[in-house]
Parts: C-alpha cells; sequence; structure tokens
C-alpha cells in the first residue's frame, strides 16, 4: 500500500514510469519524497464519460430506436385521476427560420461553453487521486470492521449530469454506507481528516471545512499547465445526489435537443439572477426537472419518456452498479420541434403555471395535486411558492422559493423573456438587459 504522507507534487504526466500504461497518456501522478512517481488509475465507480457526442448545428431531433407499444412519458397509471384545468400540451406549427435564429444562438452557445476534453479530463483524473488516497490511507479509520462495504467517490451534478459548462464546478460525494446515516460530528471528523490529506497536493489551495447543517470540504484546484481552475465541493453518504445525477444523465443522452435547451435555460436565469437558492430563486436541479417534465408532459407529441415508468428497475440498482454508460432505453420521439421552439414553448409554460395548485412531477411525468402531496409531506412548510417534487425522497427541491415577492419577480422575468423573445425571436435580447 502506498503511504501518502510525504505527497509533494500533483500535476499531468505523459510517460508514466512503472510501465501501466503502453501509450503516453495524461493522467494525475503524485510524486514523492524519493523522487518515484505513481500512476492513479480510473476508479471503479462513477466517472462522466469519456467523450462528448458531436452536436450537429440546426435542429435537434434525435429519435433513439422505436419499440412497439412503449410508453411515451405520460402514460396515465392505473388509478390515476382525471388532471382537469392543469395547463394544456403545446403543440407546434411547421418551424420557421425565425426560430431557427433561436436554435442556431442556442447551438452556439452550447458550442462554446459545453465543457473541453481537458477540463472533463483534470476532473476525472483528480477525482480518481483523491480516492485512492482515502482509501489507502484513512480507509481503514472510517469503516468500522463490520461495515461489508466498499468506499466509493462519486462525481455528482453537472460535471457527470450533462448539463455542465466549462466552468461548472466539480461536485464529489463520499460515500462510506449508504443504508447508515453519519451524524454532523461524525461528518465533520471524517472531512478533517480528508482536507489533511489533501493539505499535502499543491494543485489545491483554498481549503476549507463548512460545518454547516450538511457539512463539505471546499476547495479550489488549479488545471495542470494552465491558469485556469475551478472549485470543488465534497461531502459525505449523499445518495439522492448520486441517483439524480444517474437520472438526468440519462435524459440528458435520450435527446440532444435536452442538453441544449438545459444550457440555455442556464445562461439566461444566470443572467436575469433566478438561477441560486441562496437568493430565494430556482436552483439548477430545479430547472432541470422542470425542463424534463415540459418535454414530458406539456409538449405535443412528447420530446420524452418518463423513465420511472418505462425502466423502475434502474434506479433501483446498488449506487456501486450506477453508470454514466448505461445505454437508455428503447424510445421514439414524434416530437420534430427546434430547439428555438422548444425553448420559447418553456417560458411560455412556466409564466402562465398554476404554482399554487400543482406540484411538478417528473417522477410520474404528471402534475400531482398540492394540497395532497403537502398533506403526504413529513415537512408540510416546504412546499411554499413552488412545489417540484424530487424524485427520488419527494422532497421540494424548490424549496428556496419561499419569499413572495422573490417569486413574484421569477414570474415577472419569464414572462417579459418570453414576450420578448416572441417578438424579436433573438436569443440574446433576454440575455443582455435584465427584466
Amino acid at each position: 500500500m502506498n503511504n501518502y504522507s510525504n505527497l509533494l507534487y500533483f500535476g499531468i504526466n505523459h510517460h508514466m514510469p512503472n510501465g501501466n500504461f503502453s501509450q503516453p497518456s495524461r493522467a494525475f501522478v503524485v510524486r514523492h519524497q524519493y523522487g518515484h512517481q505513481v500512476s492513479v488509475p480510473l476508479i471503479p465507480t462513477w466517472s462522466i464519460p469519456r467523450s462528448l457526442p458531436p452536436i450537429p448545428a440546426g435542429i435537434m431531433s434525435i429519435p433513439i430506436v422505436p419499440t412497439a407499444d412503449r410508453q411515451r412519458g405520460v402514460k396515465r397509471q392505473h388509478g390515476q385521476e382525471s388532471q382537469e384545468n392543469q395547463p394544456k400540451r403545446r403543440s407546434f406549427p411547421e418551424t420557421d427560420a425565425a426560430h431557427e435564429r433561436i436554435t442556431r444562438a442556442i447551438t452556439d452557445h452550447f458550442h462554446r461553453y459545453r465543457p473541453p476534453p481537458e477540463i472533463v479530463e483534470t476532473k476525472r483524473n483528480l477525482t480518481n487521486t483523491i480516492f485512492k488516497m482515502i482509501r489507502e490511507s484513512i480507509g481503514s479509520v472510517i469503516l468500522h470492521p463490520e461495515q461489508a462495504v466498499d468506499l466509493g467517490l462519486f462525481m455528482v451534478g453537472s460535471t457527470t449530469n450533462g448539463f455542465g459548462t466549462r466552468t461548472s464546478d466539480l461536485d464529489l460525494c463520499l460515500m462510506i454506507n449508504e443504508h447508515f446515516e453519519f451524524d454532523k460530528d461524525d461528518s465533520i471528523e471524517i472531512l478533517r481528516r480528508i482536507r489533511t490529506l489533501l493539505r499535502n497536493i499543491v494543485a489545491l489551495r483554498n481549503i476549507q471545512l463548512i460545518p454547516a447543517r450538511v457539512p463539505i470540504l471546499k476547495f479550489v484546484c488549479t488545471i495542470p499547465r494552465s491558469r485556469d481552475s475551478f472549485e470543488c465541493d465534497l461531502n459525505i453518504n449523499n445518495p439522492v445526489g448520486i441517483r439524480n445525477t444517474h437520472l438526468l444523465n440519462m435524459y440528458s443522452r435520450l435527446d440532444t435537443r435536452v442538453q441544449l435547451l438545459m444550457l440555455a435555460i442556464k445562461r439566461w436565469a444566470r443572467f436575469q439572477d433566478i438561477n441560486d437558492a441562496s437568493k430565494k430563486t430556482i436552483s439548477s436541479y430545479s430547472y432541470s426537472l422542470m425542463l424534463i417534465f415540459y418535454l414530458q408532459a406539456a409538449v405535443s407529441p412528447p420530446a420524452l419518456p418518463c423513465l420511472h415508468h418505462i425502466c423502475p428497475e434502474e434506479f433501483s440498482k446498488s449506487l456501486n452498479a450506477l453508470s454514466p454508460d448505461t445505454p437508455p432505453p428503447a424510445w421514439i420521439t414524434l416530437n420534430n420541434s427546434s430547439t428555438g421552439e422548444l425553448f420559447l414553448g418553456f417560458l411560455e409554460y412556466y409564466h402562465q403555471f398554476s404554482f399554487d395548485k400543482w406540484c411538478i412531477s417528473a417522477r410520474t411525468a404528471s402534475l400531482l395535486k398540492k394540497e395532497e402531496v403537502m398533506a403526504n409531506s413529513n415537512d408540510p412548510r416546504q412546499w411554499k411558492c413552488m412545489s417540484i417534487e424530487e424524485p427520488f425522497d419527494v422532497s421540494n427541491t424548490a424549496r428556496s422559493v419561499y419569499d413572495d415577492l422573490v417569486f413574484q419577480r421569477i414570474l415577472r422575468v419569464f414572462r417579459r423573456s418570453y414576450e420578448t423573445l416572441s417578438k424579436t425571436r433573438v436569443f440574446e435580447t433576454i440575455v443582455t438587459d435584465p427584466f
């Protein structure tokens, strides 16, 4: 077992001295006090896709292999009550040149801000190195002998779910035992030990332990041979975060329009200052669920299925069995709307949405009555201005939106953005002037 107590250097090495690689490879390595180097292999748990699919310009509508009689993501379950007075499905006319201008702008933005391969590789290799250090240096301390469980370090959030950009943070989750709940003091003690390890890595700086309700370790990583850097967060035992990352990753690969739309939504929402839970607005995760639900249940024909309906077994697997390379289920969409049409429809749908009556549920691809959701909730107080169901623990991902004045401003931004874009058909008009 390697000892990392004398770790002095963390960087890029093109020629591994130990002969483990037949070809030169970009990988993080550690250099010990006595000069020899150790390469760090990829961990067998969660990692992001090794390559990103090319995105063609123009309309994005990629049908998946058709399968007869597949559910289309909005098929009503047996016994589900009628949902009258809900927002109607939007049917789109033939694509026109004006919508194509919006599509081209969104596509150009995607190509400009998608994560470049070197950042993707750096994040993956950093994750591997940190995991190896934790496993070999303090794994025996944080795992009790009776716990027959493998340690796992998972990349979660936008780095892995398909909706990341070149400036996305790296979010890490150290899973020790999916079925054991650590209290705050235990988590802080483990993170304190990890902080001591990470201080030996010169590529990392500003390492801080934040003893919040959910303790996290924050640090910054400098990209080797570059002046660029990215922020990192590490928490402990958050299985819901791992599972929802896997869910979004699968949705993002069902149809290439999904990734384009989500990056456009994030650019618009951040410019308009309505994409920050700490400011009582909507988180990126909530926007992802809003988009998925819109493509499942608010357009006709549906652009996305309901994965919880057509492959429920995928979301009951053990965490270590989850893989970003799992192929999406067989699915064909008859929706040929352009990315520009769908983006405009997204703004229209939600500025008219009755948030006081309905809860958005991508898990069921249907709207749930807000009063019933509140009645069945362990914490009814979390269901305030906006209600968006978390697909795994059925909490409210939009509980940060509890201030009515802020909520009214969010609705105003949706409405004015829709009105402006409907008139101009120029995407830049809603990301250059705040509403």
